[in-house]
């Protein structure tokens, strides 16, 4: 490409930047952007709920991909354990909605919720796990009984794909990358002991 045909590029380009702005819309037909649209998102987040209200002629994809673009990105909850435990014991003596959000003051409601059905707190349960017979799978049982974890849960949390859920550990020999994550994950330790010999 010569630099005729660069500076052809851009002044087409600024035409038709120029044709958008004039007309309000963009080459698709989606209306442009405002100044006083944008200060509504950033007035409003992270309540996206809240903005969709103030801008109904605006989608929900729409305004989360103007909040993207205006770098109004939130950061991803790393749930812990500890928080899924307080999380579960809150819904199992049926706290209300004000008092769940109030022991998590820095996510909303929507994000509690979703996160509480992804892991099927609803209610009180708890649930025995069949001993294995291996010293630290079982160890590993033991404390999601104590925490009233799931499978799933602890895959979550290790990043171990569905290795706990499938439990292949059963049948064969422990993976024992997956174990120590496991371990960590649920703030334990995986440590070694030796036998002294006299």
């Amino acid at each position: 490409m010569n630099l005729t045909q660069i500076s052809r590029s851009e002044i087409i380009g600024q035409q038709t930047k120029a044709r958008m702005l004039r007309a309000g819309r963009t080459l698709k037909g989606d209306k442009l952007w405002t100044d006083e649209e944008d200060k509504v998102l950033r007035v409003s987040y992270p309540d996206y709920r809240q903005m969709q209200v103030k801008l109904p002629h605006r989608t929900k994809v729409a305004v989360y991909r103007r909040c993207a673009k205006l770098g109004m990105k939130r950061d991803r909850h790393e749930w812990k354990a500890s928080e899924l435990s307080r999380l579960r014991r809150l819904y199992h003596r049926k706290a209300t909605r004000q008092e769940i959000m109030t022991e998590f003051p820095e996510l909303t409601w929507a994000s509690i919720s979703t996160r509480a059905r992804y892991h099927g707190i609803s209610g009180p349960y708890r649930h025995k796990y069949v001993k294995t017979g291996k010293p630290v799978i079982d160890a590993i049982l033991a404390r999601l009984e104590e925490i009233d974890w799931k499978l799933l849960d602890l895959d979550e949390a290790s990043k171990s794909g569905k290795y706990f859920r499938n439990q292949c550990w059963r049948r064969w020999k422990p993976n024992m990358k997956f174990v120590q994550r496991a371990v960590q994950a649920m703030d334990g330790e995986l440590k070694a002991s030796w036998k002294e010999y006299n």
